[in-house]
């Protein structure tokens, strides 16, 4: 992508800053949601590990939600937003 009169490969601009990729505000949501899945998939194994049953529900639960969102943002970040209305 151009900016600033230059062809640019990296996310950012160096120049000014601008954001060249337009898929990575969904993107970098989509890396957040993952690397919180793995932090509680962590908190999983060491829950089971440790016996604590209530850390371990806790982890459960919190490994279902982001999963979800993950599997959503995937969805939406490799394939657009299908069936969404227009403006």
């Amino acid at each position: 992508m151009e900016c600033c009169g230059k062809e640019r490969t990296t996310k950012y601009c160096p120049d000014c800053g601008k954001e060249l990729n337009a898929d990575a505000p969904l993107a970098g949501l989509l890396r957040h949601c993952e690397s919180t899945l793995e932090a509680a998939n962590k908190k999983r194994k060491e829950a089971t590990e440790a016996k604590d049953d209530k850390s371990l529900v806790s982890a459960e639960k919190s490994i279902a939600k982001w999963h979800q969102w993950v599997c959503a943002l995937e969805a939406v970040v490799q394939g657009g937003m299908k069936g969404e209305p227009e403006e």
